[in-house]
């Protein structure tokens, strides 16, 4: 009877075991992220020169984009998002996976020069960037900040250029709740569901964007990292 007992609690062991070994969520054109794991990448660009990679977390926004430059004009290496003479641009897109549940956070380091501007997204699918952008973040080269989501503008904000600054953005899919930070001040507290033109999307991440999208939009980021789970 109590071999019988024991046979049992082992076969229910072995059952749990496997469902907590479920697979996680992939995409050929995303980074691998697991509904049962947690995630913590940073990228400073510090490796020797010329040996960041396109990979399955860093890849092209568009056919039409420059591949990044890695620039070591300041302090630490840092990539730069510009716009050139000839009409093309650094459009680079940072996969966080077709996430639907769980809370992350993904923050970098931003420096604006002067006269110049950054624009930076969020996309909700990886595998087509384009398809549902949920907010978008403009640095405009007059020093203020216009976040777009949920069909409304928030102005107000102002940033220093040529200074470093911390962005960081807290996704919460559980309770549908989005946070944006500069320098730890709230300059977005928005559903998550929200995309930039209206009130209605999807609850999910797919990926950052970061692009030149005017003339003047001239950035650096660096420390861009992903943490949760």
């Amino acid at each position: 009877m109590k071999n019988l007992l024991y046979l049992t609690i082992l076969v229910l062991l072995t059952a749990c075991q496997k469902e907590e070994l479920a697979d996680p969520i992939t995409n050929t054109n995303s980074a691998v992220i697991s509904l049962r794991t947690k995630i913590n990448q940073c990228e400073d660009f510090e490796g020797p020169q010329g040996s960041f990679k396109i990979d399955k977390t860093w890849q092209l926004g568009s056919k039409k984009s420059y591949e990044p430059i890695i620039s070591s004009s300041g302090p630490s290496n840092q990539m730069l998002i510009a716009n050139w003479s000839d009409g093309t641009e650094t459009n680079m897109m940072y996969f966080l996976g077709d996430v639907t549940n769980g809370k992350y956070e993904f923050s970098f380091d931003l420096i604006v020069p002067q006269g110049h501007g950054a624009f930076i997204s969020m996309h909700k699918y990886a595998d087509s960037p384009f398809k549902d952008v949920g907010f978008d973040i403009h640095f405009k080269d007059s020093g203020q900040i216009r976040l777009r989501a949920g069909g409304e503008t928030t102005p107000g904000s102002t940033f220093e250029h040529d200074k470093v600054m911390k962005i960081n953005m807290t996704f919460d899919l559980d309770k549908d709740a989005t946070t944006v930070k500069v320098n730890n001040y709230v300059i977005g507290d928005f559903d998550l569901s929200n995309t930039y033109k209206d009130a209605s999307g999807a609850t999910r991440l797919g990926s950052i964007n970061f692009r030149s999208l005017h003339s003047s939009t001239h950035y650096y980021i660096d420390n861009v990292c992903l943490s949760g789970g």
